[in-house]
């Protein structure tokens, strides 16, 4: 990377007769005044001398600082199997300079593995020895459709662990919009929610009417605007 350093010059009389600018990595740039010819020193390229003619700084000797050798963080992107209610994932290592600061779309980002929908995603790495600036592209074409799954059972007894029914992938474009109906062995309707999403609408084992069910074999419907219908039984255990 390159540096621009602004040195400015100044003649006996304390006013400013020019200023010059090195496209150089410099160190602690020092300057002198002078009545003839203007010496720097500190640099950490041997710029020599500079004289002083009409007014202007003409920079006659001197070479160029090498550059610096930053590290490279690598970028790993992960997509899901499928087009269902998962995004893909980015992974950024930066195990080498983990001080860097990570910018993803001009946020400052304080992970290094998140998730991130379709979209183009300007990426820039900088600090503790690592440079990175790049475009990533998050892109689901070619992917399938997540296949809609139906567990069979589940267990609300309140012990956290499988206490609702959980329809894999129903947040998807085909079936989102749906409803739900739960019956009873012998044909009751027990339950009912429009767009069941497995948080906010979600069956688990209390009627609508708020009445706790008792474990047995359950029956259910599931219907879709855009005909994707299913149904089958469900088995409530406590």
């Amino acid at each position: 990377m390159i540096r621009a350093l602004t040195i400015f010059f100044m003649v006996i009389s304390g006013s400013l007769i020019s200023q010059i600018q090195l496209e150089r990595q410099v160190i602690s740039p020092i300057g002198q005044a002078g009545t003839g010819s203007i010496y720097l020193s500190g640099t950490a390229g041997q710029v020599e001398y500079t004289s002083a003619v009409s007014g202007n700084l003409v920079l006659t000797q001197g070479f160029e600082q090498p550059l610096n050798d930053w590290l490279v963080p690598a970028l790993q992107i992960q997509l899901p199997e499928c087009l269902g209610i998962s995004n893909a994932t980015l992974v950024i290592d930066i195990e080498q300079c983990p001080l860097a600061q990570v910018m993803v779309s001009e946020e400052l980002m304080l992970d290094t593995e998140f998730e991130l929908v379709e979209g183009t995603y300007p990426i820039l790495i900088v600090g503790d020895g690592c440079f990175l600036s790049d475009t990533i592209v998050v892109d689901y074409e070619g992917l399938p459709v997540c296949d809609i799954v139906f567990y069979s059972s589940f267990t609300p007894n309140n012990d956290q662990i499988n206490d609702s029914w959980i329809i894999d992938y129903v947040d998807q474009d085909l079936t989102r919009e749906n409803l739900v109906r739960i019956y009873s062995r012998w044909g009751d309707l027990v339950w009912e929610g429009e767009n069941y999403d497995n948080v906010e609408v979600v069956f688990t084992g209390i009627s609508n009417n708020g009445v706790i069910l008792p474990s047995g074999t359950y029956y259910f419907t599931f219907e879709t605007s855009n005909d994707f219908n299913h149904h089958g039984f469900i088995e409530l255990s406590k």
